[in-house]
């Protein structure tokens, strides 16, 4: 039986000596022991021209860990039998297209999530997300030359998430025109508010006018410049690849869904086992051992770590779990410092429970 008191206060003691010497501001931490129990630790300033501290309810953006709760809003889809994994996007939404017809008539939601679309990286440079709409990344997909066939490789993609989630919306009654829009709604109600997500946002103006709210900062720049996130305001054409505000109090929340199975830890059931499960389950091969949907996957000293990290605009996150041992914790920081943090966070972390 682990001992979780003895690993919260070692690995918090290390997180916070780790954000002193990189002078991270503000920083966040929880920690889930047996499925539902949730340790917080908070320090640091949401601002550090104002030095208001950060709390359980603080809201950072949380970027790219956000991408395996569009994979959940597409779960509660599935678990209601309007499409499955292996459908044809094209029949969840005859508005999406590619520039090869095959791939077109071939690719699955379960490719979009996976990152096997064909899809490349470096699509996203030439899509410009602050001029565009929604709607506008249907009429750019088109132009997109794929680097492989659906399903033969992995390749990280912004894209290929955000189409995702907006085909969701489509097939959930969303209307074209207001696809941005209506993924807020729809995963508000799907997602953030069955599992008690209270703080959460996808509005960059209702985030600072929470009144607990925190900046992101530059990396050298502590005592200087602070990055605003106008960067990240609406609209967000690639809003399900990465723009929801949370706190740690609900990022902890979500973790203990993901980790009892689908049901919140008050037995309220969000998602089906067998769908949550099929998030975690490896659909392609990468460097780093798997990626299933919105998650990495690793085998590691005989446990497996299902995680993903975050950053974007100078905020920076970390979820992890191992869902054998019924744990697995968060981070968020208004500062990303460019070092490998979230993954030295997940590394100080993973030893602990091994000891």
């Amino acid at each position: 039986m682990q001992d979780y008191a003895r690993i919260w206060n070692e690995w918090t003691a290390r997180m916070q000596s780790m954000q002193s010497e990189d002078d991270i501001p503000g920083m966040a931490l929880a920690m889930i022991e047996n499925r539902s129990h949730p340790r917080f630790k908070c320090s640091g300033v949401r601002d550090n021209r104002t030095n208001q501290p950060i709390t359980e309810h603080t809201l950072f953006h949380i970027a790219s860990t956000q991408k395996s709760m569009t994979a959940l809003f597409i779960a509660t889809l599935i678990d209601e039998g309007r499409f499955t994994w292996d459908t044809p996007v094209r029949e969840v939404a005859p508005q999406f297209r590619l520039g090869d017809d095959g791939a077109t008539q071939a690719v699955t939601m379960r490719h979009l999530l996976a990152m096997s679309s064909g899809i490349p990286a470096d699509a996203q440079e030439d899509f410009d997300s602050r001029a565009t709409r929604a709607e506008d990344l249907f009429e750019y997909m088109p132009n997109v030359r794929l680097r492989s066939r659906p399903g033969e490789n992995f390749d990280y993609s912004n894209l290929s998430c955000a189409a995702a989630g907006y085909c969701g919306v489509l097939a959930d009654g969303g209307a074209w025109g207001q696809l941005e829009g209506d993924f807020a709604r729809q995963v508000k109600q799907r997602v953030l508010v069955p599992i008690g997500m209270t703080d959460a946002t996808f509005s960059a103006d209702e985030a600072r006018a929470s009144g607990d709210f925190a900046v992101s900062h530059a990396k050298g720049m502590l005592f200087g410049t602070n990055i605003t996130d106008e960067v990240v305001a609406q609209p967000d054409p690639l809003s399900p690849a990465g723009s929801l505000r949370a706190s740690i109090h609900d990022m902890a929340r979500y973790l203990a869904t993901h980790l009892n199975g689908g049901a919140t830890p008050e037995g309220q059931r969000v998602v089906s086992e067998a769908n949550l499960h099929e998030t975690w389950a490896p659909q392609i091969r990468t460097e780093q051992g798997g990626y299933g949907m919105g998650w990495e996957i690793e085998d590691d000293a005989d446990m497996t770590i299902v995680y993903h990290e975050g950053n974007f605009a100078g905020y920076l996150a970390l979820l992890a779990m191992v869902p054998d041992e019924g744990t697995g914790i968060a981070l968020l920081a208004n500062m990303d410092n460019e070092d490998g943090f979230a993954g030295a966070a997940l590394g100080q972390w993973i030893p602990l429970l091994t000891d």
